[in-house]
C-alpha cells in the first residue's frame, strides 16, 4: 500500500490484498479491492460477488509483490478529493 496526500486530494496504490480503510466516526470502511480471482471476476462483468466467492479458488491472488517480476505488477491507484 501507498498513500500520498497532496494538498486536498489523497492517492492510494496497492497490490494483492494490501487494503486501505477509511477510518471516520460512522465506522470503518474498506476503499480498495483485493486483486484475487473472485473479485476479478466481478470486475470483468463475468459474475457478481455473491457467485464468484462460491468458487474453491475465489481468494487466490493474481497479482501481488513476488510472486513474479516487478515489471509484470499492474498496481491500482486511485485518487480522492
Amino acid at each position: 500500500v501507498m498513500g500520498l496526500a497532496h494538498q486536498h486530494e489523497m492517492y492510494i496504490g496497492h497490490v494483492g490484498d494490501s487494503r486501505v480503510y477509511r477510518i471516520t466516526s460512522q465506522g470503518c470502511h474498506q476503499i480498495t479491492v483485493d486483486d484475487d480471482l473472485a473479485s476479478r471476476e466481478v470486475r470483468l462483468g463475468y459474475l457478481i460477488y455473491r457467485d464468484a466467492i462460491q468458487y474453491p479458488n475465489a481468494g487466490a491472488l493474481v497479482q501481488a509483490l513476488g510472486m513474479s517480476s516487478a515489471a509484470s505488477l499492474n498496481p491500482t491507484v486511485q485518487r480522492y478529493i
